[in-house]
C-alpha cells in the first residue's frame, strides 16, 4: 500500500511567462504548465487581426496614431502597454478591447 505524498506548488515568475511547476509525488513525476500572459495574448491577437485586415505595422500605427516601431515592439512582447494604447489599437482594428485580451 502506498502512502500519500505531499503536494508542492511552486510559482516561478519569468518574463514574460508564468510557469507553474507542480510536483505530485513519485508516481506522476513533474508537470509544467505554461500560462500565456496578457501581454502575449495581446501580441498574438494584435498580429493576427492586423494580418487579417491586410495592414502593415506601419498602417496600423497610422490608424492608431502611434509610432510604427511601438506597434512592432508590442507584437514582440517588449512593451508594457497602457490601456489607453490598447484601446487605440482596438479602435483602429474595429474590435472591442476585450477581443485583444481574450483567452482562447
Amino acid at each position: 500500500m502506498m502512502t500519500p505524498q505531499r503536494h508542492q506548488l511552486l510559482l516561478y515568475v519569468c518574463r514574460p511567462k508564468v510557469i507553474l511547476d507542480r510536483t505530485y509525488g513519485v508516481m506522476s513525476g513533474r508537470r509544467k504548465i505554461t500560462v500565456e500572459s496578457a501581454r502575449e495574448r495581446l501580441a498574438r491577437h494584435l498580429r493576427s487581426l492586423r494580418a487579417a485586415r491586410g495592414l502593415s505595422q506601419e498602417g496600423l500605427a497610422d490608424l492608431a496614431d502611434l509610432h510604427r516601431t511601438y506597434v512592432g515592439s508590442i507584437e514582440r512582447c517588449e512593451r508594457n502597454v497602457s490601456l489607453d494604447n490598447v484601446e487605440r489599437l482596438a479602435t483602429a482594428l474595429g474590435v472591442d478591447i476585450c477581443d485583444l485580451l481574450v483567452r482562447e
